[in-house]
């Protein structure tokens, strides 16, 4: 892969050929997959975030201006890529010990147990890196 042969596909695309999307995303999908998988570390998050890159690409491909290489810009759309996508998922990890860590409502609607309360009693005790798997 060259900048040059990028170029060139960057050009079909720019005069509408969308046969050369195709072809620019199949050279480049190789080194965007190995890069997010040494990001994340595991094929399916790497999997996951290579096809939101393509994605992204397929959207702002025309806003392509040129200032640097094709190369340096969908690399810099990959790294923000995984970035929201390491953001979003500790949100998540977070929301979810919150979860955990909350003990149960206690309301006219829900009656709660005595087993119930010893089972969140325990869980509350537990070392937190236990509480979120």
């Amino acid at each position: 892969m060259n900048n040059q042969q990028a170029d060139i596909l960057i050009n079909k695309i720019h005069n509408g050929n969308t046969q050369a999307f195709s072809e620019l995303a199949e050279l480049y999908y190789d080194p965007i997959y190995q890069l997010l998988f040494r990001w994340f570390g595991n094929k399916e998050d790497a999997e996951d975030c290579t096809q939101d890159v393509f994605i992204k690409l397929a959207h702002s491909i025309l806003s392509f201006n040129k200032k640097s290489t094709f190369k340096t810009w969908l690399y810099r759309i990959a790294i923000n890529t995984a970035k929201d996508i390491y953001h979003k998922n500790k949100k998540n990890k977070e929301r979810k010990n919150e979860f955990i860590n909350q003990a149960p409502l206690k309301n006219n609607s829900v009656e709660i147990n005595e087993d119930t309360q010893i089972v969140w009693e325990a869980v509350n005790q537990l070392n937190k890196k236990y509480k979120s798997t």
